[in-house]
């Protein structure tokens, strides 16, 4: 069989939907639209599975009993591997790689594996265990260079396995987008006032409450500053975290002032919208989102944690705090409110990053490359 009959698999075994499956949609739907033949394998019941099938991107069930060393787990996924014809297997899930580990042993080591990093390492993997999974990847995809080094302080991955391929997003869809006005039309916003925002799943990792709680601070005028949260409690778990900021809202006295509307799939919208983005997370390892606001020609105020400190340099293309600091985020919602030069300066400079580091067919590219230069080297 000819390798152009090889297929690429992207494996993913969460229950939840946030930033980790949307990735893994959004890199399976444009290898694909690059004439890549490409598969997701989920579990049967998950939510990625369901968007999959909605988009018609091939995706292929597994066992909803997920369990290491599980041979119904491995069995399930040899057979589905053989059937498709998958000879590289991207896992995206820490916990994924020991099934596609036993996976590639009980085949006969006719899939090659590749591991995204989406997370940061908690804690140190270098232990016998880990090195014996780590030594069946083929490479190891690292988003930033940060996160790169992580790799190799805390595991076994060698270093020549280490490959820095940063996320990539539609720039086009962030360029020429809906007017402000229509926008907030379609969004039921008002018109005739600032609004600060943000994007992502209601979680308290992602911290909107020191959003709302600095917006509180800021001087309430006839046209006080309202605020946009997009986004939803995190499927799959009962934080109920949505419900705790409402609450918020309301014991501040801002519950008029706050829009909450759901995830949407034209999420361009919602940044052209928007006036000022901010990204409150307390530990942002990539920050899909800040690279949107980035494009969308936003001014951004950012915690200072995890990637986005190599996303974003403080006073150049946007403004870092500290996490879970309302009065520092209230002080620099003032200075930019206050001070519309430094908005424009920082939001030129951000589209210009944006423009020039994250597009979507570089980051397809970076990736068709390596699958490429694994694919050459087993067949020496």
């Amino acid at each position: 069989m000819s390798e152009a009959d090889h297929t690429l698999g992207l494996l993913c075994t969460t229950r939840s939907f946030g930033g980790i499956e949307m990735n893994v949609l959004r890199l399976a739907r444009w290898l694909i639209d690059r004439e890549n033949p490409c598969s997701i394998y989920a579990l049967r019941d998950s939510p990625l599975r369901k968007k999959s099938r909605s988009q018609s991107i091939p995706c292929f069930g597994l066992p909803s009993d997920m369990k290491y060393f599980s041979l119904r787990n491995v069995s399930a996924l040899r057979k589905l591997l053989l059937k498709h014809n998958t000879d590289i297997l991207i896992t995206n899930a820490t916990r994924d790689i020991n099934l596609a580990v036993l996976t590639r042993i009980l085949s006969g080591n006719r899939c090659h594996l590749i591991h995204t990093q989406h997370m940061q390492i908690g804690r140190s993997k270098r232990n016998a265990f880990h090195a014996w999974e780590y030594h069946h990847l083929d490479a190891w995809i690292a988003p930033l260079p940060w996160l790169a080094k992580q790799t190799q302080e805390m595991t076994t991955v060698s270093e020549k396995k280490i490959h820095v391929i940063p996320f990539g997003i539609e720039l086009s869809r962030y360029l020429d987008g809906t007017d402000k006005q229509a926008a907030r039309h379609l969004l039921g916003l008002p018109i005739g006032v600032c609004i600060i925002g943000t994007v992502g799943r209601l979680d308290k990792g992602k911290d909107q409450e020191t959003l709302l709680r600095a917006l509180a601070m800021l001087p309430r005028t006839e046209n006080s500053v309202h605020a946009l949260l997009v986004g939803q409690d995190t499927i799959g778990e009962q934080q109920n975290y949505g419900i705790h900021l409402r609450e918020i809202a309301q014991d501040l006295g801002i519950r008029d002032r706050v829009h909450f509307r759901p995830f949407m799939e034209n999420i361009e919208v919602a940044f052209q919208a928007i006036d000022i983005f901010v990204l409150t997370s307390v530990s942002e390892t990539y920050g899909m989102v800040t690279i949107e606001a980035m494009a969308s020609g936003l001014p951004i105020i950012a915690t200072n944690t995890a990637g986005t400190p190599e996303i974003l340099s403080h006073d150049v293309d946007g403004l870092l705090i500290p996490p879970m600091e309302p009065t520092m985020l209230a002080e620099k919602l003032n200075l930019l409110l206050n001070d519309t030069a430094l908005r424009q300066r920082l939001s030129t400079t951000a589209r210009k990053k944006a423009l020039a580091r994250f597009s979507h067919f570089e980051y397809c590219h970076a990736v068709e490359q390596l699958c490429a230069s694994i694919r050459n080297q087993s067949h020496r």
